[in-house]
């Protein structure tokens, strides 16, 4: 089998991921196509549009082989973190042999390039780029910036060193630079290409004739103009979407801000700081916003500054909500993923299951509810585990992660699920959901 792996959201599926998605296929002739995708959370920092099991289907029903879910812990984290899961869990099954990804500058050769300097450069490029955050750049803006000054140290002409700025400021390059660097840190036999992006920018909230971006689409059906998007998604997305909102099928959005705006308002500030990135004076921002704010607009428009990027004030919000504190994301970071949770395959999916559970490194969950005796199961094929890092903690550490980590997919997406139904229904708890089966 030749694999495709893919990194998704699909949030939601439209035109653009499904010319990325059959493009990809086409470059290295794939023979099967794996998808990691974030569960109900996503990496912006909200929840996403439509739940993980109505965006598997969509994902089957285009051509995807085999949906499995990046863990909620990274699923939240910034484009390092996102990154490093996916790559980590794409590697880790065994099974991929191609990583393809999307990009604005479709160019492999200078994300490469790139990727190759700023691992082998970590610590200068780092202290570079700590000197303009304390000037009170964004963390994204600081990085550009050191780059290009470590650029003008190095041989290369003028359009060259312009090129590799630019790429600095896109923000799908901006994440195929983390996926090269995951894959060049792990020394995974992964090879990775890219596809170039077509139509809008990801940030870009205006609709277009047939390739908006996720964002776009987003805020035109939320304000009520789906009619708007129909030529913008593949027709069995279109069906769903507007049959999730004859059903009130999503999430509660107006819930979802209450339950952040009163929580902040009961807190204190010592309280606040025990959560992972409320750090330079946030915590005291949040609270103080929170207490004029009467919704999470607001909230964030008080909080955010040059220095702080709206998206990572939306994430903030989930470390809060959650609770997810500083020791969890460098266990994250330690670890990695310890399992794979299949959502849905196809009958190639199913060949490609086949195969991951005879070869993965971690645990090939499908049936939640039973992932103690998966985990056994797993533990009797390793009678001992080969270190994947240096210095990694014991075997039996992996056991208390991989239940840390499932409980807490667990969690979010059972209070998705209150978000839709505004209780928890006992048939769609997380724990009992088993993966879609497309024939």
């Amino acid at each position: 089998m030749n694999t495709l792996g893919i990194v998704v959201e699909y949030n939601p599926f439209h035109n653009g991921h499904l010319y990325h998605l059959t493009q990809s296929i086409k470059k290295v002739n794939a023979t099967h196509t794996l998808a990691v995708m974030s569960g109900d959370f996503v990496q912006r920092g909200t929840p996403a549009f439509t739940d993980k099991w109505v965006r598997t289907k969509m994902a089957l029903d285009a051509g995807v082989n085999l949906v499995v879910e990046l863990p909620a812990i990274y699923a939240m984290q910034d484009a390092g973190g996102f990154a490093t899961g996916s790559v980590k869990l794409l590697d880790r099954t065994r099974i991929c042999t191609n990583l393809v990804f999307g990009s604005e500058s479709n160019d492999i050769g200078a994300l490469k390039y790139l990727a190759k300097v700023m691992v082998e450069n970590e610590y200068a490029l780092s202290e570079m780029e700590e000197k303009y955050v304390k000037e009170g750049f964004s963390h994204p803006n600081a990085r550009k910036y050191a780059f290009r000054d470590f650029l003008n140290n190095r041989s290369m002409d003028d359009d060259q060193r312009q090129h590799i700025i630019e790429i600095l400021a896109r923000s799908n390059d901006i994440l195929g630079l983390e996926y090269l660097k995951a894959l060049k840190i792990i020394r995974s036999e992964i090879e990775p290409d890219c596809i170039g992006r077509t139509g809008s920018d990801y940030n870009n909230a205006s609709l277009i004739e047939n390739f908006s971006s996720a964002t776009a689409i987003r805020k035109a059906f939320q304000m009520k103009k789906a009619e708007e998007i129909k030529n913008n998604v593949p027709p069995h997305v279109w069906e769903t979407l507007l049959t999730l909102e004859e059903k009130l099928k999503l999430p509660n959005l107006e819930n979802f801000e209450i339950t952040l705006i009163n929580k902040l308002r009961a807190l204190t500030r010592d309280h606040l700081q025990q959560f992972y990135g409320f750090t330079e004076g946030l915590d005291l921002r949040f609270l103080k916003a929170a207490m004029i704010s009467r919704n999470l607009e607001e909230l964030l428009q008080r909080v955010k500054s040059k220095r702080f990027t709206y998206t990572r004030l939306q994430r903030l919000l989930l470390y809060f909500l959650f609770e997810i504190t500083k020791a969890d994301i460098a266990d994250s970071e330690e670890f990695g993923p310890q399992y794979i949770r299949i959502l849905g395959f196809d009958e190639k999916g199913q060949e490609l299951l086949s195969a991951m559970r005879d070869r993965a490194t971690i645990p090939v969950i499908s049936t939640p509810s039973i992932y103690n005796k998966t985990y056994s199961k797993y533990e009797r094929r390793y009678e001992t585990r080969e270190e994947e890092t240096p210095g990694e903690k014991p075997y039996y550490s992996h056991y208390e992660m991989f239940k840390k980590q499932l409980a807490f997919d667990f969690r979010c997406a059972d209070y998705y699920t209150t978000l839709q139904c505004g209780f928890l229904p006992d048939a769609l708890m997380d724990i009992k959901r088993k993966p879609l089966i497309i024939q």
